[in-house]
């Protein structure tokens, strides 16, 4: 059932000529979203909502907190405000679906550096709005100190309950005048894809009775965010929608490789930009060692799942051992070897360890043979489903070496 209409946009929000404006609000998220996410989920009943009392809304993008917002308000043909900070970097390719919307028209605000243009974007949108609809939150977040500034000031905050349940971070709003409003429900009761073992499932090795010296591994890593290739709105709508694979985990990574037959090459740590896959030498045993958090680049070291190739077959594919040394000597190389080149030791951690190799471009493997592969994982069923469904072989990769 949807909220009573005067709960959820109190006609006192309205102005006398009966135009209002709303925005809905989450506290900053995490970068990496999961099929049936709570908060998204949340966010789109709010959003339906508002569109269905044709009521415009106030957003921004740029962080997943209001890029959710936004998609939906552009997937439902909303009308809304975007509230932009002049000066930052070009955004036109990831969010130039939002520039061609019908009912959507802009608002700059002026240039801030990047550590200041979040804050002043969030401040705009809720003190510009005349309903704030509260959905997740933060204790002790700037949304919250925005959201009590907002009541301070007069203004109207709707804390979004959804089958009874709110979220708690948004309770110092209740002693300055906010409300909560019933949104019905907002969870699917759709079931995940599960993997189910039967009496006919294959049966995968254990690591240690493969081969490792054989094969260059290449370890796959959850992607927060769209695939390569895949645009916001695309994300989001399979987010939302519970599609198998959208939670980008590693698993999932290795999935979608093994599904091309390919694996895309990327520049971000590679000297020159050159896009480039990674593959290592370096036995399991040494590279569970190395599985932990990088906090500078916000990703794990390692994942436990990967795909291996016959070395010789890699080899022809173009693969090359990285040069490891000190950077002054990467002027030594010519330039069309430098991509292979990694700062090691001296001032530099020491990255041998962990025996890279490189290929310039994709791998496509469409023409790899069933035993020129060889797939880890984690578990018994991921890597049963991975022979099941690929054909491939595959072992799983335990630190406990009796499994």
């Amino acid at each position: 059932m949807p909220p009573d209409q005067t709960l959820l946009i109190p006609p006192a929000a309205r102005a006398s000529d009966g135009t209002v404006t709303a925005a809905v609000v989450n506290s900053r998220r995490h970068r990496t979203l999961i099929p049936h996410e709570p908060w998204v989920l949340e966010t789109v009943r709010v959003v339906d909502q508002l569109v269905a009392l044709s009521v415009p809304i106030r957003f921004s993008f740029g962080v997943l907190s209001h890029d959710v917002a936004a998609w939906r308000i552009w997937q439902r043909g909303g009308r809304g405000i975007v509230h932009a900070v002049t000066g930052l970097p070009s955004w036109q390719r990831r969010y130039g679906w939002l520039i061609d919307a019908p009912h959507v028209r802009w608002e700059w605000l002026p240039p801030a550096p990047r550590q200041l243009a979040g804050v002043a974007r969030d401040a705009a949108i809720i003190s510009q709005a005349d309903v704030v609809c509260a959905v997740r939150g933060r204790l002790g977040g700037n949304m919250v100190r925005l959201c009590q500034e907002k009541l301070f000031a007069g203004g109207i905050v709707r804390i979004c309950a959804f089958d009874g349940e709110w979220d708690r971070a948004w309770a110092p709003l209740l002693e300055c005048g906010a409300a909560i409003v019933e949104m019905g429900p907002a969870r699917s009761n759709s079931d995940l894809p599960k993997i189910v073992e039967s009496e006919s499932s294959p049966v995968p090795l254990r690591w240690q009775n493969v081969p490792v010296n054989k094969y260059l591994f290449h370890f796959t890593r959850q992607c927060p965010g769209p695939w390569p290739g895949q645009d916001l709105p695309a994300y989001f709508s399979s987010i939302a929608a519970g599609a198998a694979g959208s939670g980008h985990t590693a698993f999932d990574s290795l999935r979608r490789i093994l599904g091309e037959r390919r694996i895309r090459g990327a520049g971000r740590l590679i000297r020159g930009t050159v896009p480039a896959v990674c593959l290592t030498a370096a036995s399991p045993e040494v590279i569970l060692k190395l599985v932990r958090w990088q906090p500078h680049l916000i990703r794990w070291r390692f994942q436990p799942y990967a795909i291996g190739f016959d070395r010789l077959y890699a080899q022809n594919k173009g693969a090359e051992p990285v040069i490891y040394g000190p950077a002054r000597l990467v002027t030594a190389l010519s330039a069309d070897r430098q991509f292979l080149f990694q700062p090691s030791g001296a001032d530099q951690p020491d990255w041998s360890i962990e025996q890279e190799w490189r290929v310039k471009g994709d791998i496509d493997f469409s023409d790899a043979s069933p035993d020129e592969i060889m797939v880890l994982a984690p578990t018994i069923d991921e890597a049963a489903a991975m022979i099941g469904e690929f054909g491939v072989a595959a072992a799983v990769l335990t630190q406990k070496t009796g499994e």
